[in-house]
This record gives structure tokens, C-alpha cells and sequence, in this order.
């Protein structure tokens, strides 16, 4: 069987302990997988991310150590492709990167250094600067550590603000 590559990410919940023969089992049965790894440890402990093909749900969810698709409602819930690339290529860059336990913080685009494009959240810890990066449907992180001057708010997630004046707001003061 052969999953299409362009299918959608989808989470799969596994057994403890058991992603790295879950990702060997699932690609020896033709999918595309994703196990963040930190030193050997995945990233999102009891997750494997895979590609997901509707026809191809019977023998995914028969893989051993496989206890469910994520999914709401009986449909599998789809991760978007950003957050994994994003995963990924914090990975690949080199950098320190940690599990996160958080999502607060201002929304940055990284526009220097080797995460330049990525989107994500910043976290500051003491003079460290923390890029994090989510899978929003699991509600789970990994932080990368990034240089302060890398990153700019991101104006897309969070355009900037309209003064109170320019939208009929203005202050009592200014209305006299």
C-alpha cells in the first residue's frame, strides 16, 4: 500500500514508549511518518504523525503498539502542514530544542538565521529567547532557543493595532 505524499497529517496516539516501532511499522507499511526526536526521546511522547489516507484507515489503526487516531467525532482530525514543517525545520536547524509545556507569549515570524519564515510563539526565560512551535491539536510544544535579534512580531497573526482615534473612538477629552 502507498499513501499518497500529499495527504493530510493526522496525530497517532500509541502505546507508552512504543512511537519508534510504531514509525517502523508504519513505514514499512508505506506511510509517511514524522517522529520528532531530541536526543533519541520523541518530542510528543505517545504521538507518531503520519500522512493519512481515508482508504488507508483499517490497516493503520491494526499497526501494533497503535491505540487510536486522534479524531473527533469519528473523523480523523487534521494537523496543518505548517506546524509540521515548522517542527521539522527546527529540527534540522541545528538549534537546542525542548519539549514546551506552554503557548503563552507574542506571536513572532523569524526573519534571520536558519528558522527564517517559521511563525510561532516567543517565551523568554531569563536573557533566552525560546521560538515555540505547536501542534495546536494535541496541545503540545517544542521550544527552540533563537537569538532575540532573529525574530519580529509576527504582524500577520496579530495585525497591529488601529489607533482609537482613526475608528470613531476618540478620548472624551479629544471629543470637547
Amino acid at each position: 500500500m502507498n499513501v499518497i505524499a500529499h495527504a493530510p497529517w493526522i496525530a497517532v496516539q500509541v502505546r507508552p514508549r512504543a512511537e519508534k516501532s510504531v514509525t517502523r511499522h508504519l513505514e514499512h507499511r508505506g506511510y509517511d511518518c514524522f517522529l520528532p526526536l531530541r536526543d533519541g526521546v520523541p518530542l510528543f511522547a505517545g504521538y507518531v504523525f503520519c500522512r493519512f489516507a481515508r482508504s488507508a484507515h483499517g490497516p493503520l489503526v491494526t499497526t501494533p503498539g497503535v491505540t487510536r487516531i486522534v479524531s473527533f467525532a469519528g473523523v480523523p482530525a487534521v494537523i496543518d502542514d505548517d506546524e509540521i514543517a515548522a517542527i521539522q525545520r527546527a529540527l534540522a536547524s541545528g538549534l537546542p530544542v525542548t519539549a514546551a509545556v506552554v503557548q503563552a507569549g507574542d506571536a513572532v515570524a523569524v526573519v534571520h538565521g536558519p528558522l527564517r519564515g517559521v511563525r510561532g510563539t516567543v517565551l523568554h526565560a531569563g536573557d533566552k529567547r525560546y521560538l515555540v512551535l505547536s501542534i495546536t491539536l494535541l496541545r503540545r510544544s517544542v521550544a527552540v532557543e533563537v537569538d532575540a535579534t532573529w525574530v519580529q512580531p509576527d504582524r500577520i497573526a496579530y495585525p497591529p493595532r488601529i489607533a482609537r482615534e482613526t475608528r470613531g473612538f476618540a478620548p472624551a477629552a479629544a471629543r470637547a
